[in-house]
């Protein structure tokens, strides 16, 4: 858990760095993204930036979900399941 929080907060930094460079790909200005521009009012909603970057996130998430349950054992695997639900 704490290993996932690193590795979470390394990946905000990075894109706090990258920023400049990854608005330059059109990150917050693709179709679907709202916005209104009345008089000294601005409304920005970037629905679509919002799901693209979801779909990333679950597709990272998913990947190293896989690759953490291919190297546990299976015995580790079982043992891990029979605990949760002990808990619940």
């Amino acid at each position: 858990m704490s290993r996932a929080l690193i590795v979470i907060g390394i990946v905000i930094i990075l894109i706090g760095v990258l920023w400049p460079w990854l608005g330059r790909l059109g990150l917050g200005h693709l179709p679907g993204d709202i916005v209104i521009d009345r008089g000294n009012v601005k409304f920005y909603l970037p629905i679509t930036t919002y799901l693209l970057i979801s779909v990333a996130i679950s597709l990272v998430l998913w990947v190293m979900n896989r690759r953490h349950r291919a190297r546990s054992s299976p015995r580790e695997t079982h043992q891990a399941h029979l605990h949760s639900h002990k808990h619940k």
